[in-house]
């Protein structure tokens, strides 16, 4: 018990200090680099489609779906919602595809 009631904030406040802003950062940087800022989406006709993502670290991911126009019969926009958040899904119905081929990855 002596151990216990010796032990005080005073003498481990430059520690104590150190390790929170530490882990603060930490957490701050893994926040904000995972976060999107926009999303665009840039249709090329007999190409593909062009998917471009920024996030608010400033990186930027670029990625191409090689899907001609023609094939395209029509984009269709999911939302889905609850109480604390809402999700946007991008997908596309493509001819001769039984399946809906998803745009952005969620």
């Amino acid at each position: 018990m002596d151990y216990i009631s010796s032990w005080s904030w005073r003498d481990k406040s430059p520690f104590a200090l150190l390790w929170s802003l530490l882990l603060s950062s930490i957490l701050l940087k893994l926040g904000i680099g995972k976060s999107v800022l926009k999303e665009s989406v840039l249709i090329m006709p007999h190409f593909g489609v062009q998917l471009e993502t920024h996030y608010r670290s400033g990186r930027i991911s670029r990625r191409f779906v090689p899907v001609p126009v023609s094939t395209i019969l029509k984009p269709l926009l999911l939302e889905h919602v609850n109480p604390v958040t809402s999700y946007w899904v991008l997908s596309l119905i493509l001819l001769k595809e039984e399946e809906l081929t998803p745009v952005f990855k969620v």
